[in-house]
């Protein structure tokens, strides 16, 4: 290895871990990750939901549209 070498790889060690200290301690987007997170889990159990209880729903629906149909 030349000298000139060990003599930036020292500073090039520090730069790096100081970008590193700057990544790990930003916390800008941590609220927009946590959003989109919480949004996907929201989405995901309305349409397992959907699923396993659509049909039931869209008869009670169907029928109290008959039943309201059929009074007048």
């Amino acid at each position: 290895m030349s000298s000139q070498e060990s003599s930036t790889s020292p500073s090039l060690r520090s730069r790096t871990r100081a970008a590193l200290a700057r990544l790990r301690s930003d916390q800008r987007g941590a609220s927009f990750v946590e959003y989109v997170i919480v949004v996907g889990l929201v989405a995901i159990v309305c349409i397992v939901a959907f699923g396993k209880f659509g049909e039931a729903i869209d008869t009670k629906v169907k029928d109290q549209t008959k039943a309201i149909t059929e009074m007048k």
